[in-house]
C-alpha cells in the first residue's frame, strides 16, 4: 500500500453507538488518497466490534487498541504516531466530515508552503441538519497571516481551539502536541485535553507565516451530554486554557506582549469575578505564572493609554495595522 496524502485520525472511547457514522464519514470522501487510522481507548462497550468490522471491510481503515485507558490527549498521541500521511486530520468520534472536507482543505497545504494549518467554520447541535454555524473567524475564506490567529486566540477572538476542524501537516502534529504544560494551579493537562488543543494552534502558527480559512462547514461537532462542547465546566476549561496561553506567551512573545496579555488576563479575570469585586494585582498574579520584573503599574497604564488613543482614532489596532 503506498503512503497515503492524507490520515484520518479517530480517538475512540465507548462510542458505540456513533463510531460507525463517523468512520463512514470518513470514507466518504471525494478526495481519496487517505486513511482512516483509529485507536480505541480500551473501550468497555461495542465500540471495539465495530471497528474491526470497518477494518475487515475496508483496507483503509487501520485499528489499534491501547491495553489500558491513556486517557484522551495521550490517544490522540497514539493516532499520530501509527499514522503514515503526509497531512493530519483529526476526527473526534462523536463528529462527522462532511464528504467535501479534504478536497477542499488539503490544496491549501500541497500548493502554499507557508501556510501552517487549514480551519474551517463548523456545523454544531445534535444532528447535522438541526446544526448551526460555529468557529467563523472571518465571513471570507482565504490566506491571512498567522499573527491575525495568535492575536484572536489570546484575546477572545472568534478562533477555533478544537483540532477537530483543521488540517495540519503530520510533521506539525508530532512536534506541537504538548503533553507536559508547567503550571502552579494545574497539574493535569491531559485529563480534559484543554490546554494541548489551543497550543497544537498557537505553536504551529508561530512556525508558519500563514494559515488558512473556508468559510463553509466542512466537518459537524455533535453536541450531547457527556462532550466537551456541552460541558458544564466551562470555568475549569477556561483556567486551562488562560494557564495554557500565558506558558505560551512567555515561552515565545517580547516582553511587551507578555505584560500586555498579563493585563488582560487580569481584566478578565475581574470581570468574571462573582460578586463583582477589586482584586488586588498580588492575588491575581498567585495564580499564574507570572515572571515579568515590570511592575504590573506599567502595563496596566499603557494599556489603558492605548485603549484611549484608540478610541479617539490617535491609534490603529495590530488587526487594522495587518
Amino acid at each position: 500500500m503506498n503512503t497515503p496524502q492524507v490520515s484520518i485520525l479517530i480517538p475512540v472511547f465507548n462510542r458505540e453507538k456513533l463510531i460507525a457514522n463517523c468512520i463512514q464519514s470518513a470514507l466518504h470522501q471525494t478526495f481519496t488518497d487517505f486513511e482512516v487510522v483509529v485507536v480505541d481507548n480500551h473501550s468497555s462497550d461495542g465500540t471495539w466490534e465495530i471497528c474491526r468490522k470497518y477494518a475487515e471491510q475496508d483496507n483503509r481503515v487501520r485499528i489499534f487498541r491501547n491495553d489500558v485507558n491513556i486517557g484522551p490527549v495521550l490517544n490522540w498521541q497514539r493516532c499520530i504516531n501509527e499514522a503514515s500521511g503526509l497531512f493530519g486530520k483529526i476526527l473526534f468520534s462523536d463528529d462527522l466530515l462532511f464528504e467535501d472536507c479534504l478536497a477542499k482543505t488539503v490544496p491549501f497545504l500541497m500548493n502554499d508552503p507557508e501556510i501552517g494549518f487549514v480551519i474551517t467554520a463548523v456545523n454544531l447541535g445534535e444532528t447535522p441538519s438541526a446544526g448551526r454555524l460555529v468557529a467563523l473567524f472571518s465571513d471570507k475564506s482565504g490566506k491571512y497571516p498567522s499573527s491575525r490567529f495568535i492575536e484572536a486566540s489570546l484575546y477572545g477572538g472568534q478562533v477555533t481551539v478544537s483540532p477537530g476542524n483543521a488540517l495540519f501537516r503530520m510533521s506539525d502534529l508530532r512536534r506541537n502536541l504538548i503533553l507536559d504544560i508547567p503550571s502552579p494551579t494545574i497539574k493535569n493537562f491531559l485529563e480534559l485535553g484543554a490546554g494541548p488543543d489551543l497550543l497544537l494552534y498557537l505553536l504551529t502558527a508561530r512556525t508558519y507565516r500563514s494559515f488558512a480559512f473556508i468559510n463553509d462547514p466542512l466537518c459537524f461537532f455533535r453536541s450531547h451530554e457527556g462532550s466537551i462542547t456541552a460541558s458544564t465546566k466551562i470555568e475549569e476549561i477556561s483556567r486551562y486554557y488562560t494557564q495554557a496561553s500565558i506558558w505560551f506567551v512567555e515561552q515565545y512573545l517580547s516582553r511587551r506582549e507578555i505584560n500586555k496579555y498579563y493585563v488582560y488576563a487580569w481584566y478578565r479575570f475581574c470581570q468574571n469575578s462573582r460578586p463583582k469585586r477589586w482584586v488586588r494585582p498580588s492575588t491575581f498574579l498567585r495564580g499564574f505564572t507570572a515572571r515579568s520584573d515590570t511592575p504590573l503599574f506599567f502595563p496596566i497604564f499603557r494599556f489603558a493609554l492605548y485603549k484611549l488613543k484608540l478610541k479617539f482614532g490617535l491609534t490603529r489596532s495590530s488587526r487594522d495595522e495587518k
